[in-house]
């Protein structure tokens, strides 16, 4: 395994990765697989959250946060360039993603990125489309939750209703 997983989270943003977790779902959230990730890879269990990880990036490849916990824990160098490389067209001013860039750019032995394996780098299309699919989830996410809340209201009212009616009147 190549040793960039120290590296690589060295300044990372503990907060927004606990803020991922946090708004986890498991019936409607499509970050669950990056949730499972980054747990794993927090428990140092790397192997395992390679695959969560890897599966997060393909569902919703507009987090640069998901992409960074991936680059922390592949052994592929070139799965780690890529890693970098989308975090940084997402965010191109994300801190720990340009330390790891530098340090990358610093060490001699790796090679050019080369972008045959299973992640390629985005292109706008595929960049806006995931955006798009992103935010008709939230929109469905919401309109599922209100209709359910108005079912239950609904429901409510038609019991008090019910109750209301069977009342004895004296």
């Amino acid at each position: 395994m190549i040793g960039f997983g120290s590296l690589s989270l060295a300044g990372c943003c503990f907060e927004t990765s606990n803020a991922i977790i946090r708004e986890a779902d498991v019936s409607f959230n499509p970050l669950y697989n990056a949730v499972q990730g980054i747990q794993l890879a927090q428990q140092g269990r790397k192997m395992e959250a390679l695959a969560y990880l890897r599966e997060a990036v393909q569902r919703e490849p507009v987090n640069a946060e998901v992409w960074l916990w991936l680059a922390h824990v592949t052994p592929d160098i070139h799965e780690y360039q890529n890693c970098i490389y989308q975090a940084l067209v997402l965010s191109p001013n994300h801190q720990t993603a340009r330390q790891m860039q530098d340090a990358l750019m610093q060490t001699n032995s790796i090679p050019a990125p080369q972008f045959s394996g299973g992640t390629s780098p985005m292109n706008p299309f595929v960049l806006q489309s995931a955006r798009k699919r992103q935010h008709r989830r939230r929109v469905w996410r919401r309109v599922l939750i209100l209709a359910v809340i108005g079912f239950l209201l609904g429901g409510i009212s038609a019991i008090i209703a019910i109750v209301v009616m069977e009342l004895p009147t004296f």
